[in-house]
Order: structure tokens, then sequence, then C-alpha cells
């Protein structure tokens, strides 16, 4: 298959997700990364609970896949969602393979608060998420909320130096702020043939689908140092850590003699966390926010 083939392949399977509830069909194909599934079983394990009373939370849970694979597997899932148009595609995906809708919740906007109870959840987690979030202070706030004292969670998200940006699939257009300055990174791109090819843009011309994806980049996506995430976690008492863990490392056994080397794992976590992708795992160690850096 032709890679302009493998790109509208991606294409068209991005808005099938985004414009039609998932069936028990499409549901088949579904895989939840690694990196989650992972944390979910080990933070189970350290709060020392069966299956069906570890209570999960996903925030930005977009048409709830993840959330029906993990009910499927026992989990008390439940999600929450922003946008409208996902939320209904969410709850018509869960009603349709005969699960409760109920388990996904829509985001009040004037509150920037889920209809949940405070500290009702074992582990809060999101995924590729906090790249679109606008309002960090009040994402973490919900987050903490939501967490119980003890309670675990993973964000994973691309990072801020990622060669690639993950959504138009062009080159460095996330590593400036300046409106101009990306765009003719988007134009340049679309000349070198790396056009993400959109629905919406096939049947622009390249300077307007360029507007197109400029103006997707400056709306909806906002990339931060890791520093200032890591930071605005702390500051609610939700401790923070990006090191691989041994779950990571078991999951790659060819890995594990190079983690045994002093200044490896160092070394791919600083690679990976501000090149390619962050792995963030939070732990709430306090119950009152904690204002120290």
């Amino acid at each position: 298959m032709s890679r302009i083939s493998n790109r509208m392949k991606r294409r068209d399977d991005i808005h099938r997700l985004k414009t039609r509830p998932f069936t028990a069909e499409t549901l088949k194909e579904f895989r939840v990364k690694q990196a989650l599934r992972a944390e979910i079983d080990r933070s189970r394990r350290l709060a020392r609970k069966d299956i069906s009373s570890f209570r999960i939370f996903d925030v930005g849970c977009g048409a709830a896949q993840t959330i029906a694979y993990l009910r499927a597997l026992g989990y008390d899932a439940w999600g929450g969602e922003a946008s409208p148009q996902q939320f209904d595609l969410a709850r018509q995906g869960l009603e349709g393979i005969g699960l409760d809708p109920s388990v996904v919740v829509l985001l009040d906007l004037s509150s920037g608060k889920y209809p949940v109870s405070d500290r009702s959840f074992d582990f809060v987690y999101s995924d590729n998420v906090l790249e679109h979030v606008e309002n960090l202070e009040s994402f973490v706030q919900e987050v903490d909320r939501l967490t119980r004292t003890g309670g675990r969670g993973i964000h994973i998200f691309p990072s801020r130096l990622k060669l690639i940006e993950a959504h138009v699939r062009m080159p460095f257009v996330h590593w400036t702020l300046n409106s101009s300055v990306r765009l003719a990174l988007i134009r340049l791109s679309i000349a070198m043939g790396m056009d993400p090819l959109w629905k919406k843009t096939e049947t622009m011309c390249p300077r307007e689908a360029a507007k197109t994806y400029l103006q997707y980049l400056n709306d909806h996506t906002f990339y931060r140092p890791l520093s200032e995430i890591r930071l605005a976690f702390r500051r609610v008492g939700l401790g923070c850590d990006t090191r691989p863990t041994r779950d990571t490392i078991a999951q790659k056994p060819f890995l594990a003699p190079l983690f045994r080397i002093p200044v490896l794992p160092k070394l791919a976590e600083y690679l990976s966390v501000r090149f390619h992708t962050t792995i963030l795992r939070t732990e709430k160690i306090n119950n009152q926010p904690n204002n120290k850096a």
C-alpha cells in the first residue's frame, strides 16, 4: 500500500470514529495502549483491589471505546467528554453493545467539572488530551477532585518537541506560536507531499487547506514545556513521574539489559518525554493542594 493510501486509510478511520458510534465489530479491532493497560494493572495491584471494585475515569473519553474495552475486562470504568457530538457518539456506542450509557458524562463548560462526586475514582487518566487543554489549571484541579487519596493515574500526550506534530502530521509546525511561521511551515509540508488529507480539505486548494490546518493548530492545540505541566499537577497535590516502570520494561524484555546500564534509563526517558510521547504517571499524595514546586 502506498504512503498516500496509508494516509487516506488513517484519515478515514479517524473520520469514522469522530462521526459514527463504535460497534461490536469495530471494537474488535480496538487496542488499548500498552502503557495505559500496564499502569492500570500496576495501580490496581498497589491498591489491593479486585477488578470489579477498581474505579477508573477517562478524562476526555471521546467515543468511549476504551471504556467499553475496560468494562469488558470487568473494571468499573467511567468517562467524561467535553464535546457534545463525541458525548452522543459515546453513549450510542455503549448502548449499542448493551452497556449502560450513563457511565459517560458531559463536561459542564461553565464550571469545568464533570457531574460525578469528589474523590470517586482509584485511577484517573487521559490519552492524547493534554495537548488540547487550554486551561491547564482547571484540568489538573478536576483530575485532583476526581482522584481518591492514594489514587493514581496516567496522562499520555505528544511531547512539545516531537518532530512530527501528532494531528496534522507535519514537522516542526507546533514548535512556534507565530502564525506566519506556522503557515509557512504548513505550506512547505504540503508542497513536499505531507498533506494529511483531511476529509474537509480534500476539495480545497493547497492555500485554503494550509489555512484550515493553521486554524486547527491555533485553536485546538496547546503544547507546553513538561516542567510547566509537572508543576501544575504538583501544585494541587498530585505527585508525578515520567520514569519507566518495571511493568513498561517487562513488556519489552529485549530492553531489560539496557536498563541495567546506569545512564541509559535516564537517556531513554529524556529522549522519549521530550521528543516523542510523554507518559506522566500521577499519585494523589495529599488531601489538600500543595502550592510548593
